[in-house]
């Protein structure tokens, strides 16, 4: 994944993230963690997703996108995390 400082273009595997995903649902998903810290306009995304049918991409591609915005900006992070996005910290991290 790759993520810049956009207008709110989102992009898998080359493609519009709509035309990828048709469904609804799927892209409401994808765009679930960028509305979460009202940044759905501030980012262009570039995903590369592979495997696991739609649906898991979809989620994969959720998942990146929230832990991506919290390497961006780490104010972000409680938001993410009231939305369910962010688990708390391993002990790793």
């Amino acid at each position: 994944m790759f993520i810049s400082k956009g207008n709110g273009t989102i992009a898998i595997n080359d493609k519009d993230y709509k035309t990828y995903f048709s469904l609804v649902y799927l892209q409401n998903q994808v765009e679930r963690p960028l509305k979460a810290v009202e940044a759905a306009d501030k980012f262009d995304l570039k995903i590369n997703a592979t495997g696991g049918g739609v649906k898991g991409q979809a989620e994969a591609a959720m998942l990146g996108i929230a832990r991506a915005l919290v390497e961006v900006n780490a104010e972000y992070r409680p938001a993410l995390k009231a939305a369910g996005f962010i688990k708390k910290r391993s002990a790793l991290s």
